[in-house]
């Protein structure tokens, strides 16, 4: 996987990650915020427009 590293806005490095178990890891952090989710169209009938 690739861990993007940044600051102040900015991307500032880029770190390959091969390790199993880190990999694991991200992967079932990105399968738990999934389950969570929801669709655009939902979610901006739920919160104000800034605009």
């Amino acid at each position: 996987m690739a861990r993007f590293h940044h600051q102040d806005g900015s991307t500032t490095g880029l770190e390959l990650i091969t390790d199993p178990a880190e990999v694991l890891k991200a992967c079932q952090v990105r399968d738990s915020a999934w389950h969570f989710a929801v669709a655009y169209e939902e979610f901006a009938t739920q919160v104000p427009s800034a605009v």
